[in-house]
């Protein structure tokens, strides 16, 4: 079987300094990847790379693909990415979902409001119909956004999830909806988050970055 992600003695620099040194690690399908560290150890700084926005030495993989930059836009096909900032809407609920599903790299896909709403309603969102998408997305609180990012981040059905402190400002419960959520759609995960919740994911690495220097558990 072909990894889902593979990184060959991988080294990221970022504002003049090494956040990572000679990484190494084959991520089979379904694999979830939890990455730790003190903040500004180059957590959000790693995701970025493996979408192609920050340079790096060795080699990634993505579904055998090799990351370049004449590849990398072939390679952020393969991902959904929930950002750490929260302000990537404005303006109503409905209108920025229909220039995300009219993207061209989702045309092919059978999108749509229904599925939306049905991962709404399983991360806490009990009541969620098609009123919600008639909201203004300054509206929502910081973890209702996070919660609907993370929704249509699913929606997309891309393969490789890759999450930024997806869960940072939800409470305890609503932080285990979610993660049990990942669990039962075993889907390719790479998460950064200091909430200890996500160690109950099933098939769980865990990176932690410190100082440039890395270790696996």
């Amino acid at each position: 079987m072909k990894p889902e992600l593979k990184l060959e003695n991988v080294s990221i620099s970022a504002g003049g300094r090494k956040i990572l040194s000679g990484l190494s690690l084959e991520l089979l399908k379904g694999f979830r990847l939890l990455i730790k560290g003190a903040s500004g150890s180059g957590k959000s700084t790693f995701l970025k790379c493996l979408l192609g926005f920050v340079p790096f030495e060795g080699r990634i993989t993505v579904k055998g693909v090799p990351l370049t930059p004449q590849t990398s836009g072939q390679c952020r096909l393969f991902f959904s990415y929930v950002p750490q900032g929260l302000d990537v809407f404005s303006g109503l609920l409905k209108e920025e979902l229909e220039e995300v599903f009219r993207a061209k790299a989702n045309r092919n896909k059978a999108l749509g409001f229904g599925c939306f709403l049905e991962h709404l309603r399983v991360l806490g969102f009990e009541n969620a119909d098609f009123s919600l998408l008639e909201k203004r997305w300054e509206s929502f609180s910081g973890g209702e956004k996070q919660r609907i990012l993370i929704a249509v981040a699913l929606t997309l059905e891309r393969d490789i999830l890759l999450f930024d402190e997806p869960t940072s400002a939800l409470d305890e419960e609503l932080k285990g909806r979610i993660v049990d959520h990942m669990r039962r759609l075993e889907k390719s995960l790479v998460v950064v988050s200091h909430d200890e919740v996500w160690e109950r994911l099933d098939n769980l690495k865990v990176l932690e970055l410190a100082e440039g220097g890395w270790r696996i558990r």
